[in-house]
Order: C-alpha cells, then structure tokens, then sequence
C-alpha cells in the first residue's frame, strides 16, 4: 500500500514552535508542511466553494507527490443534501478542483448526522460524478452503514470514509469499496497503542481483501506513519473530554473574519497539534 498522510488543516499559529519555526511567515506555512507531510485535508471548501486562483496558488508550493483532500460544500451535503437541485454546485466544484491535476487526492462529501440513508438519493448523485475525480462519502447517520450503500459506492467507483472521532461508541466500519481508501482519525487524542490497533486494522482488510500490500510488510509502519501525524490536540482550559472545541463551530459575530483567515492558510477547523 502507498499511504499519503497529512492533517486536517495547516495554517495554525497554535503550531509555531511545535511544528513550525516561530518566525515562520503565514504565507510560507504550506510549503513547510508539504516538505515534511504528502497530504492535507482542507476544510475551508466546505464552507466556501473553493476558486481556481486559490488551488493553483495551493499547488504550486507543495511538491509533484503531494495530494489535497477537498471537503466538498455545505452546499452540496447539508443544504440541498445530494439531492438533484446539487448539480450545478457539484458541477463547479468538480471543475475548479480539476485545477489541481494530479495534486487531487479525493473529494470529500460528508454528509450531515441527521441525513438518513437513501440509496435511491445516493445513485442519483453519484451519476452526477465523473469517472476521473476520486470520491469519497463519511456517512454520519448509522443507518448508512449497511451492504446496499456500499454496493452503490462500489457501482460508483467511490471510497467509504472511515471517521474516527470521541462521538463514537465503538470501532468505524472500514469497509474496502474502491481500489483506495479514506481514514481520519479525528479524536483528540491518540496513545501508541491505538494507532497500532488502527494500523492492525488496515492490515488485516489488505490480507483479507487483496488490497496490495502495507510499506515493508508491516503493520507497525503504518502505526509508525500515523504516530508521525497524530499528536494530542491543545485544548483550552478546563475543556472536558466530550465538551467541543471552540474552534469547531466559529461564533457568527467572528466568522467572516474566522473565514478571510482560513481561506489565506488553507485551515478550518480547530488545530489539531502537529508532530514533533
């Protein structure tokens, strides 16, 4: 298996003097990180659709093997909820994103925690998708966890993500339903321990479904890659494990400002801190 690894943004100044060099300009953030990560996860598409200028800048900082993951707009998952009245937003994103080339990793569509499966709906949308940009689907409603969904993202040609986060119980379904796959560990905090549990998991699905092989064999790589990348996140005093950050949902009266801010560095949401 070839793994591309990143986070889910890059421009915190929560990580200068963790990751990046305290004197570090904003504006050379990304071409730091992608000298040291091959992958990054951007957020802010989601809440603004994504201009062709601000990826072909993006790009040109990273190196040839980098890859951007773009969150695809609320627009598109929570507003209109992949519902037919979604073509013509999908079909801008799939037309600026395509300015990435080769840099484009997958296009995330993760859909809101109240949206129910509806295979019928999701069919429909995939056919809007064309065969050339990578696709991924987070489904947040348990009841999308179930072998006709991943029979149609199978037809489709596009990835299950998996998603990791404190507001689940028990493991994700890592279920294989393209050639590649989509994980993002997104819990506060992750021992040693757990990410060799995960590591094992992704093992175990390539010896159970062919799906080439891990880097040198072994599970313990993949848990050494994700330990490069997944440290605790910094959290404000006297949060509480369970307890949201912040950061995660930015207040109305600052979100304009929260969003020109984004949009300049690449992040989103709340910082998750970066290896050392």
């Amino acid at each position: 298996m070839d793994f591309v690894v990143g986070t889910s943004g890059y421009g915190y100044k929560e990580w200068k003097g963790p990751f990046y060099p305290e004197d570090l300009p904003a504006a050379e953030m990304l071409r730091y990180y992608g000298e040291r990560l091959n992958g990054v996860e951007i957020n802010n598409t989601f809440y603004r659709m994504p201009k062709a200028s601000v990826l072909e800048d993006w790009s040109e900082q990273v190196p040839e093997s980098f890859r951007f993951a773009i969150k695809a707009s609320q627009k598109i998952t929570h507003h209109k909820r992949l519902k037919p009245e979604a073509a013509d937003e999908t079909e801008y994103l799939v037309n600026t994103v395509r300015t990435l080339g080769p840099k484009l990793g997958v296009l995330l569509f993760q859909l809101p925690p109240n949206l129910k499966k509806d295979v019928e709906r999701l069919h429909g949308f995939l056919e809007m998708l064309p065969g050339d940009i990578p696709a991924a689907f987070e489904f947040r409603h348990p009841t999308w966890h179930d072998d006709e969904v991943f029979d149609a993202l199978r037809a489709g040609g596009a990835a299950l993500c998996c998603a990791d986060t404190e507001d689940d119980d028990g493991d994700a379904p890592l279920v294989a339903t393209a050639g590649w796959g989509y994980l993002r560990l997104r819990r506060p905090t992750y021992e040693r321990a757990d990410l060799e549990r995960w590591a094992a998991r992704v093992a175990h699905q390539r010896r159970v479904e062919g799906r080439g092989e891990l880097t040198q064999g072994e599970p313990g790589c993949l848990a050494h890659r994700l330990r490069s990348t997944s440290c605790p996140s910094p959290r404000p005093a006297g949060r509480t494990p369970g307890s949201r950050h912040p950061s995660d949902r930015p207040p109305a009266r600052r979100r304009a400002r929260w969003r020109r801010a984004s949009r300049r560095s690449g992040s989103s949401r709340g910082p998750s801190q970066p290896c050392r």
